[in-house]
């Protein structure tokens, strides 16, 4: 007569033990997975809103208006660039002219550079723009960067050949090109160049001056 054989406690412990192993690995994998996919999202987050960050100064810096604070004579354009700031007038959704400033930050002890916006109404009892938003907070528009700065491409002075500047003041036309070159830390530069829609050989005719008559 036959009888059944059941597993020894030996047999049953080498399987709970394999069984174990099995459930390691597959939970590992699905661990690793997990994080894969979630880095994945993260990077895509970031990518997306560094995208949305750069169309904001594309459009902004764009749509610089000529304004002149005076209808004095020899006034210059309500635009200051530097290296690390930007300061314009230009249209902020349905709001209208608004005072802009783009100004790129640098937190040494984060090792963390930032493009910070800041933007205030149009007043014509200050003196520049910047004037206009010592009490405006800034607003991060790009961030965890290694570096940034401005550049600015145009002939220095009337008859000049186009060249590139560090700073673009006190001038009665806006640059060719304005430059914004980012470094992101992943080898890969990049450059955000933006043709104001309103170029010098236009302003005459395109004058805004809304300060005192």
């Amino acid at each position: 007569m036959n009888r059944s054989r059941g597993f020894s406690l030996l047999e049953l412990l080498i399987g709970l033990t394999l069984l174990g192993f099995l459930l390691a690995i597959l939970y590992g994998g699905f661990r690793l997975a997990a994080n894969s996919w979630e880095a994945t999202e993260n990077r895509t987050a970031v990518a997306a809103d560094q995208e949305a960050g750069r169309s904001a100064v594309r459009r902004l810096i764009g749509q610089v208006q000529p304004f002149h604070l005076t209808a004095a004579p020899g006034q210059p354009l309500a635009f200051e660039g530097y290296r690390d700031t930007l300061r314009l007038v230009a249209p902020l959704g349905q709001i209208g002219p608004r005072a802009v400033e783009f100004a790129i930050v640098n937190d040494a002890a984060a090792r963390d550079t930032r493009l910070l916006l800041r933007h205030g109404p149009v007043r014509f009892d200050a003196g520049r723009l910047g004037d206009m938003l010592d009490d405006q907070a800034g607003h991060p528009v790009l961030e965890a960067l290694n570096g940034a700065v401005f550049a600015y491409f145009g002939p220095g002075r009337p008859g000049d050949p186009p060249a590139w500047h560090d700073q673009w003041l006190d001038r009665e036309g806006f640059p060719t090109v304005i430059r914004l070159h980012l470094d992101h830390g992943d080898g890969t530069p990049l450059d955000v160049d933006v043709t104001p829609l309103i170029s010098g050989d236009r302003l005459a005719g395109s004058r805004i001056t809304a300060g005192p008559q």
